[in-house]
């Protein structure tokens, strides 16, 4: 992700960040009372913190006795504080030696730290031996403390115990104040939807957003998991406290493959014990890749895009992955298993790309490629045979924004909320999409996409990059591509843009025209903010009607999608196609003459080059066109305009050679001299050695396309299988040094340590479903059902066992090292194993471990 500033929250989706987190959740995060200053005496604090024991949260006193006493330091400081006892006098031992004898031990997460105190070690804790002393005198009695009690329970900012009718766990969602002033000023004044609907608008954001997941349908046994949930659902329908709140089809998604909870939180479905069972099955089947948990609405960008196995995909801010692992879906639509195309999922920030990794993983894609790049500055990729930069079909451009459509989601935005997060990060916006727009190619499609309802983050951005990009990109009109099932509303035409002043010397402000705003507030509002900037008149024809005029490009086909309207969050999508390639866009005309020549972001490439690529796109349409009209070779006119431009390239190299100093030599080696430094290489090109050793170890045959294979030159500990686009295109592209790749392909083989073994590289549990048509029958071992179930509880057993408790005899004559391992029956279930010297090991991890139980029992 690019860049933010402080309080800004970066669109995507956190449903896939709180997963790439659950180590972190497993391990047991404390629950914690955040009480206001003032809002007990002195004297009520042995009755509330009783009170807190009883409800059983972990704001409670350590277990204290003569041996040690634990607390963490940010309880200690949090209690000195709300407690009013810090400072000069005893603090908190003060009020330790107050409180009674107790069992509870304070649960502040996993690291707490330990204070030593006097005593023997070992000993039974002693009873106290003096009276317990009063720390305060105040006197206040049982009823005001009785309705103070009540308002603490009843208030906000806490974790308020809820429970549902038949639950019999109590769950602790964080109430916040959902409201900011700041936010129905600022939307209110722009008016974001009518007058009328405010209520129903303000009130849907205070609401917990659903549950929603999907299906993932590349997934071989995503059939069975389809039934699964069918089947939950079935039982759910019997019970009269879960029958309203089963899962239901999310009408517009294609194919029927994702599932709605109607008003039922995350927290509320933990909670209760008649929705744990389909709960943990969410949750196991969400590790194992079969299903992804995704906001509805951020499913829709990638629906739009319309992907097709061969094309070339590029998602410029990738990060947290689930619009990544949506077009990998598309691309391997049909049971493709190796494309022809790919995806490049980049993200600037260093850890999130890191995190695609394990989305990845998912999948098993050989078809992706991740990259941690500014996404403003995407390298020009140089096709091998025409040194053309490499374009993109279709490309995702969901950028960082202030995230406001998200509120229901992420209640902490409500305080974070100010009205100038837009104008933050309006210019960076309009940076990323206008480099997804000079890499999209012509008669490709580009999604922009935000999750906030500023027109500044959306129409304001849409409409900048349209008015530089004249006659090249249109919005698509892709009201008959959708569900009416999906309820949007159009696109802005025109909006305000705000200013909060600097308090009384100088009150807040809107504006209608860049004209009137002050040079001083001109630092954070641009002119680019403005819908009356945009004057120039799309590639669209005539139009007639009066509204139309005032929507000239077509900014009305941009998509608004509001909580209110579906019980959805706030999102943002414009769908763009490029008409025309730089080179066709700017024509002679006088509706913009002295406009677009000015812009200096257009001369980005040399005249010869803009040239040369239109030399050779006339020259593809001319051979078509001669070829549809039968006109003989002799008669043709092909190769006249391209050898004409080739006669100037030479010209121009010759003028260089002359002036003494062959600039193009040089930059040619220094440029194969980066290449090299390129971090993967084709295996069978460096390491031949390596592959007739894999071939003849696990038998594989011919037919595998091992110019598929490369490794990593640094280390060589690695090697991945990557697509048919990838190798014959993306490696065969200069300057891809330029990319910082984090990850690539499949991992298919990883080095062997083992000396034993004849095999240099042993077998990945995540490239098997790719390599096993290809391997023959010596290292495929395949055992009784009661076997392959021991493995999964006991993943090393020896071979005596095998044979004397399990009478498997199968292991038996096979020389050391990997191999795999198949399941008899139906279930179709295998797995890599390590056949060592004495023993057999289970070489897989514990995702997959609960993927097999499942699918074999």
């Amino acid at each position: 992700m690019e860049r933010a500033t402080v309080g800004v929250g970066i669109g995507g989706d956190s449903d896939d960040e709180r997963e790439l987190t659950q180590l972190a959740e497993k391990s047991g995060q404390s629950k914690s009372i955040q009480i206001s200053a003032g809002q007990f005496d002195e004297d009520d604090t042995e009755y509330v913190l009783g009170k807190l024991r009883e409800a059983g949260t972990d704001y409670d006193p350590p277990t204290r006795y003569d041996g040690e006493s634990q607390m963490s330091e940010g309880t200690l400081s949090l209690m000195e504080r709300e407690m009013g006892v810090g400072g000069t006098g005893g603090g908190i031992a003060d009020l330790l030696k107050s409180l009674p004898e107790t069992n509870i031990q304070l649960n502040t997460g996993p690291k707490k730290q330990q204070v030593a105190v006097q005593g023997g070690a070992g000993e039974a804790p002693p009873k106290p031996k003096k009276k317990v002393k009063k720390v305060f005198d105040k006197k206040v009695d049982k009823e005001t403390k009785e309705k103070r009690l009540r308002a603490w329970e009843e208030g906000g900012n806490r974790l308020a115990p809820v429970q549902e009718e038949g639950a019999a766990a109590v769950s602790h969602d964080l109430v916040v104040e959902k409201h900011n002033q700041d936010f129905v000023n600022y939307y209110q004044g722009m008016e974001i939807v009518p007058k009328a609907e405010w209520e129903n608008f303000y009130g849907a954001l205070k609401e917990n957003l659903d549950i929603c997941f999907r299906i993932n349908s590349v997934e071989k046994n995503w059939q069975k998991t389809k039934e699964e949930i069918e089947n939950q659902i079935q039982e759910m329908l019997k019970n009269d406290l879960t029958k309203d709140k089963i899962p239901r089809l999310l009408k517009w998604y294609p194919s029927q493959l994702a599932y709605t909870f109607h008003e039922l939180s995350r927290s509320e479905m933990k909670a209760n014990p008649l929705l744990k069972n389909f709960h943990t099955f969410l949750v196991q089947e969400t590790e194992n890749g079969r299903i992804f948990r995704q906001e509805a609405v951020s499913m829709i960008p990638v629906t739009l895009l319309h992907i097709e196995p061969h094309h070339k995909c590029l998602d410029m801010c990738a990060a947290p992955g689930s619009k990544t692992i949506q077009i990998l879906e598309y691309l391997h639509q049909n049971g493709i298993k190796i494309p022809e195309g790919f995806v490049i999922a980049n993200d600037t920030d260093s850890k999130r790309a890191y995190m695609l990794t394990h989305q990845a993983r998912r999948l098993n894609s050989p078809a992706m490629l991740i990259t941690n790049n500014d996404a403003r500055r995407l390298p020009n990729l140089r096709a091998d045979e025409t040194g053309l930069t490499m374009k993109f079909d279709r490309i995702l451009c969901d950028v960082p924004c202030s995230g406001d459509g998200t509120l229901r989601k992420n209640p902490s935005l409500w305080k974070n909320f100010n009205a100038h997060l837009g104008h933050a990060t309006h210019p960076l916006q309009r940076e990323i999409l206008e480099r997804g727009i000079r890499l999209l190619k012509k008669g490709g499609r580009l999604v922009y996409s935000t999750c906030t309802f500023n027109p500044l983050e959306d129409e304001a951005v849409v409409a900048d990059i349209l008015s530089k990009h004249i006659k090249q990109v249109e919005l698509v009109d892709v009201s008959s591509e959708l569900s009416p099932h999906l309820k949007y509303r159009p696109g802005r035409t025109h909006w305000k843009v705000y200013h909060r002043g600097k308090g009384q010397r100088e009150p807040s402000a809107w504006y209608t025209r860049y004209e009137d705003v002050p040079n001083w507030k001109k630092k954070v509002i641009k002119e680019t903010m403005f819908n009356s900037t945009y004057t120039h008149i799309n590639n669209e024809p005539e139009r007639v009607s009066d509204e139309d005029r005032y929507d000239p490009l077509n900014l009305k086909r941009c998509m608004r999608i509001f909580p209110h309207d579906d019980n959805q969050g706030g999102f943002f999508v414009a769908v763009f196609t490029k008409v025309l390639d730089e080179h066709e866009g700017f024509r002679y005309d006088e509706m913009y003459e002295g406009n677009a020549w000015d812009d200096p972001s257009i001369r980005q490439k040399p005249i010869l080059q803009d040239l040369k690529e239109f030399a050779l796109e006339y020259e593809k349409d001319l051979s078509k066109y001669e070829e549809q009209k039968g006109i003989p070779k002799e008669q043709s006119t092909q190769n006249e305009v391209l050898s004409l431009v080739l006669e100037a390239e030479e010209e121009a190299r010759q003028r260089k050679k002359a002036s003494g100093v062959n600039f193009g030599k040089m930059s040619a080696e220094m440029e194969l001299q980066k290449e090299e430094q390129f971090t993967y290489a084709k295996l069978i090109d460096k390491r031949m050695d390596v592959w007739m050793n894999l071939q003849l170890f696990y038998g594989i045959n011919s037919s595998f396309p091992s110019e598929y294979l490369f490794y990593q030159k640094d280390t060589t500990n690695n090697l991945v299988f990557i697509s048919d686009g990838m190798a014959n295109g993306l490696m065969k592209c200069t300057r891809k040094y330029k990319l910082k790749v984090v990850n690539i392909g499949v991992k298919m083989f990883s080095k062997n340590r083992d000396d034993k073994s004849e095999a240099k590289y042993r077998l990945l549990q995540e490239g098997l479903e790719l390599l096993l048509p290809y391997m023959d029958n010596s290292r495929k071992i395949t055992v009784a059902k009661e076997v392959f179930l021991k493995f999964l509880e006991v993943p090393l057993i020896t071979y005596e066992d095998l044979k004397s408790k399990y009478q498997c005899s199968e292991f038996e004559g096979k020389e050391h090292g990997s191999a795999v391992m198949f399941c008899a029956g139906p279930s179709g279930v295998y797995a890599t194993v390590w056949m060592g010297v004495n023993n057999v090991s289970l070489m897989v991890n514990k995702e997959e471990i609960k993927s097999f139980k499942f699918l074999i029992q």
